[in-house]
């Protein structure tokens, strides 16, 4: 493809959601779905992928995680430090979409 120059990051968009069928971190959301992810791009084989590049390299180089979030901001505040810090120290994390219609600080946030 010829790029020149720095390449861009890539993402991938997660739900603020537990996941049930996830085999690991089922209790914390959107982290057990960025763990899967990140298996995979570690360990294709195992989820039957032949990649043509190192996923690893990838994921380690050039990936940020992603969510959706709904919760007030002390809550995603909260669970970015205690939970995605520890998991994916670092991964770089984006916060694509954000609302909290039950909050009632919704101003202050």
């Amino acid at each position: 493809v010829g790029v020149v120059g720095a390449k861009p990051n890539i993402t991938v968009i997660v739900s603020f959601a537990n996941c049930r069928s996830c085999t690991q971190i089922q209790q914390h959301p959107a982290i057990a779905q960025m763990w899967v992810l990140r298996d995979a791009m570690h360990n294709p084989s195992k989820y039957g992928i032949a990649p043509r590049n190192n996923l690893a390299e990838f994921y380690r180089t050039r990936f940020t995680n992603s969510f959706n979030a709904v919760g007030t901001s002390v809550d995603i505040t909260k669970w970015l430090s205690s939970s995605y810090e520890k998991e994916f120290p670092h991964t770089p994390v984006f916060i694509a979409e954000y609302h909290s219609p039950d909050d009632p600080h919704k101003e202050e946030d």
